[in-house]
């Protein structure tokens, strides 16, 4: 992926300077895999690639160091290169991933 073909989705620079200030949330396995999942469906959406394709893409990006993710009480975010792929609220990942705990 070069930077252009990440141009239609939004620079995480200013929500990651906030996120950096906030205490790290803690994650379950499964709500990471649900944020990677959301990451790869829009990365493959919005580039026009295959799922398989947004997956090996993201792949390399974790492996070569380009693929972040963060975690706070507030907020959950997949970013590639400094652009955000998916983003979402805490409180809102834990319904999605734990409804047994709403």
């Amino acid at each position: 992926m070069t930077p252009d073909d990440l141009a239609p989705f939004a620079v995480a620079d200013g929500l990651l300077a906030k996120m950096a200030e906030q205490p790290a949330g803690k994650v379950t396995s499964t709500e990471r895999q649900w944020m990677l999942d959301h990451a790869r469906e829009a990365l493959a959406r919005v580039s026009g690639i295959s799922l398989d394709a947004a997956g090996r893409e993201l792949h390399v990006a974790a492996v070569t160091g380009h693929l972040t993710e963060q975690y706070s009480d507030t907020f959950a975010v997949v970013s590639l290169q400094g652009r955000i792929l998916y983003c979402m609220a805490r409180v809102a990942l834990r319904g999605a991933c734990h409804p047994e705990r709403n």
